[in-house]
Parts: C-alpha cells; structure tokens; sequence
C-alpha cells in the first residue's frame, strides 16, 4: 500500500509540474498532456489494485470451493475462518498471476486453482504475500532442459529467480491428487519462490529466525537424505534449496514421519512456516 501510494503521488507531482509549466509559458498544450498523462499514469497504476479488489468483492466461486476440498488437503483441516481466509488469499493469486498454456492445454479454472494452491499453502500463516509476481507456464505433461515434452522428460516443475513458474500439468495433478504421500510439485515451486524472496535460493526462508542455526541444520540434514537416515526423499539431497522445497513437501503432507525422523528440522519449518500442523 505504501509503494502504491508514493507511485500515485509521484505521479501527480508530475503531472502538476508539467502543467505548471503550461500555466508559466502561457500555453494550453501542457495542461492537456499534464491530464493526459494523469489519467493514464494513474490506469496503469491502479490496474493492479482494481483486479485485486474485484477478486475479493465477488463471491467465492462454488467450482472453486469444490477443487479446493477435492484436492487441498490443508484446505480441508481449516476452520470456517481458515477457509474464508485461504479462498481469498486464492482468489488474489489468481488474479495478480499471468496464466500462459503451452503446447494444446486448455487453460480452464481447475488449472488456475490448482496451480496457486501451493503458494496458498506456503503463506496462509505468514502475513505476507510472494513479493514477485509471476508468470505461471503450463506444460502438458513433464519436459527436459530444452522445454520439450517428451517420454525422456523428467522435470515436473521449475521456478525462475526473477522468472516464471513452470508446471507440469500431469504433475501438478498427481501432486494434488496424493495428499499424503509428500510429493507436490505445486507446493515444492512454491516453497522455492518463498525461498527465493530474500534474493538467494539458500534453503533459508526469507523469514527464519537464526540464519547460523539453520545454516547447521541444512548441513547435517543433506548428509542424512544422502546417507538415506531422513524421511526425505532422495531429491532433497541435491543441494539445499531443493532439501527446502522437498522438506516444505513433507511439511504440509506427511508431518508425523517427517518429526519423528527430522524432529530438529521440523520445530525449524514450524518456525518457518507459522505453525505446527500436529499442535
């Protein structure tokens, strides 16, 4: 809201000195393209804000509340005022996010849904919102390192730093369609945008408490996934962010065994992510 407001201010502050100018010089052009330049400053500015304030205005689509309890199992452990709060934060994310399908999918509102659940997910406790605001990419089905689907390709999902999110859509579905088996493609690319909102993909969350301790523990636990002593899958042991997406996985999905066997990386997501799924 502060940032909206010092563009509009800026904004008006230059509009009122181009017409000043018409007014000092005695010319009419000026103060046309000060109101030009306002109406358009302003359109451009405010286009954001307006999407946003229609989203939450209109009442939650029945279709949506329905995609919701069919396949967001976080969704459906909410209380009323827990799931008034996740299907509004949805309706936002969906509305700030550029939805583009790739090769023949048929872009629809279960894909739109499905794909933003995740991040629903990551920030439902945490009072913020991801600071970068995405395209979502939709492949239909997983794809190699060039982009391109075929029956060698591998990848799932992927997020860019400053770039888009990628997702295949056969994985995200299967993620979704499994609720506890600690595998989500939507969850994990979406524990990587959290991670990546202090600038560094470093397995550290941009609201973590004590850096030097989490620095520890993503020490110790990489050497567990690699030695197969953790409830993590093998994916994890790849380099820290991936532990942290896979570890957010496990958080939201398989919470018992992922305490019992990471209990010290566990209190840390606890800390990171807002609460305690087994409180």
């Amino acid at each position: 809201m502060r940032n909206l407001v010092v563009r509009i201010v800026a904004g008006v502050l230059a509009a009122a000195a181009l017409a000043a100018l018409g007014v000092h010089r005695d010319k009419t052009w000026p103060l046309v393209v000060a109101g030009l330049f306002l109406v358009l400053y302003l359109g451009l500015v405010m286009r954001r804000p307006l999407r946003r304030i229609r989203a939450v205005s209109r009442p939650f689509p029945p279709a949506w509340r329905k995609l919701l309890e069919e396949n967001v199992g976080f969704y459906e452990e909410l209380d009323a005022a827990g799931r008034k709060h996740f299907e509004r934060n949805v309706a936002l994310l969906v509305a700030d996010h550029e939805f583009e399908p790739v090769e023949g999918v048929e872009l629809d509102d279960e894909l739109r849904v499905l794909s933003v659940a995740g991040a629903a997910v990551i920030f439902h406790h945490l009072g913020i919102e991801p600071r970068v605001r995405r395209t979502i990419l939709l492949y239909p089905d997983h794809f190699d390192d060039a982009y391109d689907v075929s029956k060698h390709g591998e990848i799932m999902g992927m997020v860019h730093r400053q770039g888009p999110i990628v997702f295949s859509r056969r994985a995200l579905r299967n993620g979704w369609n499994s609720k506890t088996d600690g595998s989500n493609v939507c969850i994990h690319e979406w524990a990587h945008v959290l991670d990546m909102d202090d600038g560094f993909a470093d397995g550290i969350p941009v609201l973590a408490g004590d850096t030097e301790h989490w620095d520890e523990v993503l020490k110790e636990e990489l050497e567990r996934v690699r030695k197969g002593r953790s409830a993590l899958r093998a994916y994890a042991g790849t380099n820290r962010a991936e532990l942290f997406a896979c570890a957010a996985e496990a958080f939201f999905e398989r919470p018992g065994p992922l305490k019992k066997k990471d209990g010290e990386l566990y209190e840390l997501l606890c800390e990171a992510f807002g609460f305690d799924p087994l409180a």
